[in-house]
């Protein structure tokens, strides 16, 4: 007997709670500790389970969900820590909120291992069909209900990393689905100790995409654009100190401080962090006067100035009533020698944080007295759809604020004659503490690099701030803690990978990839027998 039979003659509940601190140990692989080892066992195991319950009366949906919900729930539970930031009000809605989000994402994972059983108690063999059944289950995960592509299991590699580069050839859910056939393979050698073929199989796998990365890094060149110098702003605070009046001033002092630190006169463009100022910035006007006359006074060539802001719009509805919109959006404000500000340019945000930023179920469920985490506001509105920019002084750019960065495929395409040459990640991550959801959220950031080709400026409230080169490593960087400013240049793109980021062509190679095994299934079941 297998140690995998002798785990699963365990009594329901030992086996379910093992399975739930099992995916929660897979967790470490994931940025910051990146012990992917350690992950990919643990996948393996989990995976031998799902393979061996095909020959028995046990569910794959509840032990896949278990699994999931381990893997979640450690994953997520620095989601939490807004509660807390937010205030008393909110904290009692907390424990639900982080369960309920770790258990909506473990459904997907339930489902593909329902879906699995299903298909193998038909007599399907080979394990190609677990390796499509989780794969589509991450696909649907980042898509359905709005998304959530967080902790794929193809970010336990760090990016930058030999392995990451793997990514701009097949983008982020192609090295999930790497990911999850590696596991397999290690699980049928869990399964069968003398499987050598799976092993080797493995290991020449690896060995493969391990030496196109070191071979793409061993050949990058970083070129930078010329005549910009960007300084990124970093001041640590506490999200709840945000919230307060007082307080949130004395913050704004210290992010006008650092902006006037020594070199301003080199400075083409002064960079601030989402959240560095709340509510509508844009129409601070004291602020706005204060930072207008201290640049206008400190340099003869004041800086372009890239904030992030609420901003607000009103529309007439049919009926002649007025209807407040509030976007989020990355704006490009000049300052004129005599301390003048002026909006140059703005982007709105499409992708918003469900009861972050948006509540699901619009208007009705407002009205029932629901309010968003990150504002005093129902609902911010999203952009119609998501678009590129031209800010003063810069090639255009893909400006993605905070969660919009963690969907593959979200950089517009562009035309032949305007495509974005960077993107702009301006995020708020002092929502979430000292916690680690700041280290996962710029290891996901770093990934979008990879696929697209395209240098990354982050500027991160209590976050990873820095440059990111197109092969998804920091050139230089700032960590959550870390007070100062960084005075840098920005990479030039290198040709655009050939990176498959989006939906429909996973779902489709999968598709066929489980109608050639329905074939030979088919096939086989036909041969005469001898």
């Amino acid at each position: 007997m297998s140690f995998v039979s002798g785990f699963l003659s365990w009594r329901k509940w030992p086996a379910r709670i093992a399975l739930f601190l099992l995916g929660a140990l897979a967790v470490l692989g994931q940025a910051p500790f990146h012990i992917w080892p350690v992950s990919l066992i643990c996948f393996a195991v989990f995976f031998a389970a799902i393979i061996h319950l095909k020959n028995t009366d046990n569910s794959a949906f509840w032990m896949s969900l278990w699994f999931a919900l381990g893997y979640f729930l450690a994953g997520t539970h620095w989601v939490g820590e807004a509660f807390i930031a937010r205030g008393p009000e909110f904290i009692p809605a907390m424990p639900p909120m982080v369960l309920g989000l770790a258990l909506l994402l473990a459904v997907f994972w339930a489902i593909a291992g329902w879906a699995y059983q299903g298909w193998a108690a038909n007599g399907a063999r080979g394990e190609f069909a677990l390796i499509g059944f989780f794969t589509l289950a991450e696909l649907a995960r980042g898509h359905v209900f709005g998304g959530l592509p967080w902790n794929l299991p193809g970010y336990i590699f760090p990016a930058g990393s030999p392995i990451s580069q793997i990514a701009s050839l097949i983008g982020a859910y192609g090295l999930t689905f790497l990911t999850i056939a590696a596991a397999i393979m290690i699980a049928q050698r869990f399964l069968d100790l003398k499987n050598i073929r799976a092993l080797v199989t493995f290991l020449l796998g690896f060995i493969a995409v391990f030496g196109f990365g070191i071979w793409r890094l061993d050949n990058a060149e970083i070129t930078h654009h010329e005549n910009v110098k960007l300084r990124l702003i970093q001041f640590p605070f506490d999200q709840a100190d945000q919230m307060e009046p007082d307080t949130s001033i004395q913050i704004a002092r210290q992010f006008i401080r650092l902006s006037l630190a020594p070199g301003l006169d080199d400075i083409t463009h002064l960079v601030w962090p989402e959240g560095a100022v709340p509510g509508l910035t844009l129409e601070n006007e004291g602020l706005m006067i204060a930072m207008g006359d201290m640049l206008s006074t400190s340099t003869q060539t004041p800086p372009i100035w890239l904030l992030n802001s609420l901003r607000h719009e009103e529309e007439l509805s049919d009926d002649g009533e007025l209807i407040d919109h509030y976007y989020n959006t990355s704006a490009a404000l000049s300052v004129d020698p005599l301390g003048q500000i002026k909006i140059e340019a703005y982007n709105d945000k499409y992708r918003l944080v469900p009861f972050g930023e948006i509540i699901p179920g619009g208007r009705f469920v407002e009205n029932l007295g629901a309010k968003t985490l990150s504002t005093a506001l129902a609902s911010i509105t999203p952009a119609p759809q998501k678009e590129l920019a031209r800010f003063p002084g810069l090639p255009m750019v893909s400006p993605q604020i905070c969660y919009e960065v963690v969907f593959p495929g979200l950089t517009p395409a562009g035309t032949d004659s305007e495509q974005a040459e960077w993107i702009f990640n301006q995020s708020n991550d002092a929502w979430f503490g000292g916690s680690i959801g700041p280290y996962q959220h710029a290891n996901i950031t770093a990934y979008r690099a990879i696929e697209t080709g395209l240098p990354i400026i982050r500027s991160a409230s209590n976050g990873v701030s820095g440059v990111i080169d197109p092969y998804g490593r920091y050139a230089a960087k700032l960590d959550p803690d870390e007070e100062g400013v960084l005075d840098v240049a920005l990479p030039n793109a290198i040709s655009r990978p050939w990176a498959f980021s989006g939906l429909a062509l996973w779902v489709a190679l999968i598709n066929i990839a489980l109608v050639l095994q329905g074939l030979n299934r088919f096939v086989n079941r036909n041969e005469p027998q001898t």
